[in-house]
């Protein structure tokens, strides 16, 4: 028995749609953003968006190059309420829903404060660094750079290039 081509077996099965189909489809539609302070997404990304730091538009610009899809700061409901995770990434080959989070005054002790916090209800959550979870740091003694970003992406996304 002859093997079915995809686009054939696609026909056959018309309500199945393909990982790259779903992630187009995701990618083009609505979601809800984080509305907050506006006035500081004055950070424009090669994709179009608007994002708050320097560092969060280099992430954005190397996701987009990289072909990994993602949408910026998308609600993301908790047990015990809502968060807006910097960046929310599907993974182009497994399907698997990531989020990456910036942490951009890690020499600001109220900065760090908040940080604690955040990872806390991460955890309890069920989204744990390196699991289904993203972090990068930065102060300013140690800025992040393009290269940084790159190597942190290219070790959890790699097989996608």
């Amino acid at each position: 028995m002859e093997m079915l081509e995809s686009e054939e077996l696609q026909k056959l099965i018309p309500y199945s749609r393909t990982l790259s189909d779903k992630l187009n489809r995701w990618q083009t539609q609505e979601y809800d953003k984080n509305e907050s302070y506006p006035e500081n997404l004055i950070h424009h990304t090669i994709k179009g968006d608007l994002v708050r730091s320097k560092a969060e538009g280099m992430i954005a610009d190397t996701l987009y190059r990289m072909g990994i899809p993602y949408r910026y700061e998308c609600r993301l409901d908790l047990a015990d309420g809502a968060c807006y995770p910097d960046f929310t990434i599907i993974h182009p080959v497994t399907g698997e829903t990531w989020y990456l989070e910036h942490y951009g005054k890690m020499d600001d002790e109220e900065y760090i404060e908040k940080y604690h916090f955040k990872n806390r209800k991460y955890i309890e959550n069920g989204y744990l660094e390196g699991h289904n979870l993203i972090c990068t740091f930065e102060s300013k003694s140690k800025p992040l750079d393009n290269i940084q970003v790159e190597q942190v992406l290219q070790f959890y996304f790699g097989d996608c290039m």
